[in-house]
């Protein structure tokens, strides 16, 4: 055999959540056990491991803005804002986000769009990530604006939305709200 090449493949992948997929924990009695044999596991495909440490929050902000004045989105800084603060642990799904929200913007009018550009994202989100919510939010607008939520749609990550949002999108009527919905 003729070695006149060094070959690299770098395969981007999940470490994590392919660790979760090789061996359910449950199956051991001793969970450092398990999380042994998946890295050893692991060590037969991948000669050397390179973690990517997550984003903080104010790094995912910066990523949005840059990708704001990059593509001349031209998203106001509350909208960016919550895209950034929504997914902060997950650079693609700002892209996906900001992707997605251009494309419902085009829906409206230049006027409208500009003046409710952080709603309707906020909307989006919601629409996106919490499915439920959205369907009630369709039968009861008034559920935007509300601190109590039904039991079957209320999660931490929806109630942590909304209120952190709560200040960007308060006080619009109702047919403002049917509008966007």
């Amino acid at each position: 055999c003729d070695e006149k090449f060094n070959l690299v493949f770098v395969i981007p992948v999940d470490d994590e959540a392919l660790k979760k997929h090789i061996l359910n924990s449950t199956h051991s009695e001793n969970a450092d056990e398990c999380a042994r044999d998946k890295e050893e596991f692991l060590r037969k495909f991948f000669n050397v491991t390179l973690r990517i440490k997550p984003h903080q929050p104010t790094e995912m902000y910066e990523f949005a803005q840059k990708l704001n004045t990059k593509y001349a989105l031209e998203f106001n800084s509350a909208t960016v804002n919550i895209a950034s603060k929504e997914y902060a642990k997950n650079p693609r799904r700002v892209i996906q986000l900001f992707n997605n929200l251009s494309a419902e913007l085009a829906n409206y009018n230049d006027t409208f769009a500009s003046q409710y550009e952080t709603l309707i994202c906020k909307i989006l989100i919601i629409r996106e990530e919490y499915n439920k919510f959205y369907q009630e939010l369709l039968k009861d607008y008034t559920l935007l604006s509300s601190t109590e939520l039904p039991e079957k749609v209320a999660t931490p990550e929806l109630m942590r939305l909304l209120s952190d949002t709560r200040s960007y999108t308060s006080n619009f009527d109702s047919h403002i709200l049917s509008r966007i919905l």
